[in-house]
């Protein structure tokens, strides 16, 4: 009896384990704000789409009417990321931190997007 209990314990810890790790998917659209030397950001409608799975954030972004750019970060333990990502001859620096049922983001070069994250 003892025995079942230790083993009907340890298969529910191990079918945990992957609802635990289950994907969450955040999203966000707006348009940018002006940085030094520009004058157009206000125009620019972006749509950002992140999944946070297995200790990374893996974000598609694109600004209407150009193409589609991605970044692959890790996430730290107090669920901040931080790097860049490629553009044709650029990077734009990628930030933010996602916190359970949102998140912020914050796309910053040739011009500002930032936003509060929303999970799907």
């Amino acid at each position: 009896m003892r025995r079942s209990i230790i083993c009907l314990a340890a298969t529910s810890f191990l079918l945990m384990g992957p609802a635990l790790a289950q994907e969450a998917k955040y999203t966000w659209t707006g348009y940018g704000k002006n940085v030094p030397q520009t004058n157009k950001c206000p125009t620019y409608k972006m749509q950002i789409d992140v999944t946070v799975a297995n200790g990374r954030v893996v974000g598609l972004f694109q600004q209407e009417g150009r193409t589609q750019r991605n970044f692959n970060l890790p996430l730290l333990p107090d669920g901040s990321f931080k790097g860049e990502a490629r553009l044709d001859a650029n990077t734009i620096a990628v930030s933010g931190r996602i916190s359970g049922e949102s998140g912020e983001i914050l796309l910053y070069g040739y011009c500002e997007f930032r936003g509060t994250l929303k999970k799907v």
